[in-house]
């Protein structure tokens, strides 16, 4: 008697990488945005697949066989938000990034630069210069963020400045991408934080992927 496969789908948890089957097309777009630094929106409902996605990905091994040399070229950081305690703010996300990014032996050269961005406080101008010279090295900064919507209503992120800083830098710099999974659609996202804004909305520079049954 030949044994049942095993389900390799666990409620709850993401599908370990190299088990995923299917989700070609929205994998396809991720490649080619990834190619492009450009930042992307994964949108559905929970327990859809999109922690799965992202964790996807984010496998070296994937990353290896999806984006090749290419691949060598940039610097992967996660980011849970269902992890963030209600003290977290501005300043604590950029320093968590700037953290790793400086423990990174390819950022050797921006040390002086990174440690100009801490001194300014993050300020929107210098995180704008930093990435632009990541971009120059070349050096991309991919940031994988779960449960973006936990970000967007988070009470330490009611100053609509930070969001419309990583506007412009995921728009302006080519130094740095977010790859975003998120329960509402972007138009949703828009909608939550529609009083707060006085300008343009801060979400539409994202590609949305969303993604069914």
């Amino acid at each position: 008697m030949n044994p049942i496969p095993l389900n390799p789908f666990r409620y709850g948890k993401p599908v370990p990488a190299l088990k995923l089957v299917g989700r070609t097309e929205p994998i396809q777009t991720l490649v080619s945005n990834i190619h492009q630094m450009a930042t992307t929106l994964v949108t559905g409902p929970p327990h859809i697949g999109k922690s799965s996605l992202l964790a996807y990905i984010a496998d070296t091994r994937v990353r290896g066989e999806q984006l090749g040399e290419f691949d060598r070229q940039l610097h992967w950081q996660d980011f849970d938000c269902h992890l963030l305690p209600l003290e977290f703010e501005r300043r604590a996300f950029w320093e968590r990034l700037f953290a790793q990014l400086e423990a990174d032996p390819r950022t050797e050269q921006l040390k002086a630069q990174i440690q100009r961005v801490r001194a300014a406080q993050f300020d929107s101008f210098e995180l704008h210069t930093f990435f632009k010279q990541c971009a120059y090295l070349p050096l991309g900064v991919v940031l994988l963020v779960d449960e973006f919507e936990t970000l967007v209503g988070h009470p330490g992120f009611k100053d609509m400045q930070f969001f419309r800083t990583l506007r412009s830098l995921v728009s302006n710099t080519d130094g740095l991408m977010m790859i975003a999974a998120s329960r509402l659609r972007m138009a949703a996202l828009h909608d939550q934080i529609r009083e707060k804004l006085d300008g343009s909305p801060v979400f539409n520079t994202q590609g949305e992927i969303c993604l069914t049954p």
